[in-house]
């Protein structure tokens, strides 16, 4: 083997193990990143009751048929989260006599 192709051999192996390192540090960066981020999202989760999560729905300008497929409930139960009251249909009757 020549001096030349000896060089260029070293200088060959030398920059695959550089690469080799970098790649190998690179990842060691990202999985480290990926288990900080994932750490912290536990650590910040918090979990909204059906009555929170149908009260920012409908500030989402959300409908409360909408809300009550998304919860899956039904939509008297979505009115009750958000302080909805239905009138009976004898109170309808008299507010509609009060009309002129």
């Amino acid at each position: 083997m020549s001096i030349s192709s000896i060089s260029s051999s070293s200088a060959w192996d030398l920059s695959t193990q550089n690469t080799s390192a970098t790649t190998t540090q690179s990842s060691t960066k990202q999985a480290a990143t990926e288990e900080a981020v994932t750490a912290a999202s536990h650590e910040d989760t918090v979990k909204l009751s059906a009555a929170a999560q149908a009260k920012l729905m409908e500030h989402s300008g959300l409908t409360v048929k909408q809300i009550a497929t998304n919860l899956a409930t039904d939509t008297k139960t979505v009115d009750q989260y958000l302080g909805i009251t239905s009138t009976s249909s004898s109170e309808t009757a008299a507010l509609l006599a009060m009309l002129p």
